[in-house]
């Protein structure tokens, strides 16, 4: 079975008060369809609604449709850092992904919301329980999030009959994240990469054609990892 996991922020939606981090290619894909959302309990901050957006609307909406018809063939999961709410969160993405269509729509209603709050009982510390400086603490629950999303990846692949990594795949704008899921063996994807639309519309048409899919970004990391190696080498 494939797994898609979907991080949430910079890689399916976006806060509009923020766009300007997004990359070139985000800002080519970004709707100007909005929704509220209610992060950390509010739907406002600084007094201001909390605004999103969607990335790559129609070719998410047709991921999100070939995942539905594949059946049991293939399941996708959100999994985030943020301390989004389910039930509001799914409501949105089934205003911004669904095109209406039910079957999508009980999809991601029923699919599995990983958030802050599970993450950080992944880790079992919080931010404040790291030593260092606030910009050291920061980096390290940083890692710990993206340990984290690796360690629930390897839960839902330890639950599958077929154990198969390459049938782990990441959708994530975070490097942390795609490095550590890179060396555990999953796929990962990068949203923010001029790429990201073809590499998209490649996974859409294998999980519809039921055929083996590999993406060239876990090559990338993986000439990362070992240039990084080979410069620590170097220096010790």
């Amino acid at each position: 079975m494939l797994n898609i996991f979907f991080d949430l922020d910079l890689t399916l939606i976006i806060r509009r008060d923020i766009d300007q981090v997004l990359s070139g290619v985000q800002l080519d894909y970004l709707s100007s369809q909005t929704s509220n959302l209610t992060v950390n309990g509010s739907q406002s901050f600084n007094g201001v609604d909390i605004v999103f957006s969607p990335l790559y609307q129609q070719l998410h909406q047709q991921l999100f449709l070939n995942l539905v018809l594949a059946g049991s063939r293939a399941r996708f999961h959100f999994i985030t850092a943020g301390s989004y709410e389910q039930s509001p969160t799914c409501l949105a993405l089934n205003t911004f992904f669904s095109n209406s269509d039910r079957r999508v729509q009980r999809a991601i209603n029923s699919s599995d919301f990983i958030n802050r709050s599970f993450l950080d009982g992944l880790i079992g510390r919080k931010l404040d329980d790291f030593e260092g400086d606030p910009e050291e603490r920061n980096d390290k629950l940083v890692e710990a999030l993206a340990v984290a999303k690796a360690d629930y990846i390897e839960r839902v692949l330890m639950s599958q009959s077929v154990k198969t990594r390459n049938n782990m795949i990441l959708i994530d704008d975070s490097e942390a994240n795609r490095e550590i899921a890179v060396k555990r063996g999953f796929q990962v994807i990068n949203p923010t990469d001029d790429t990201y639309p073809i590499i998209i519309r490649t996974l859409a048409s294998a999980i519809s054609g039921d055929y083996s899919f590999y993406s060239f970004h876990n090559h990338e990391i993986k000439k990362e990892i070992l240039f990084y190696n080979q410069e620590a080498d170097i220096y010790t």
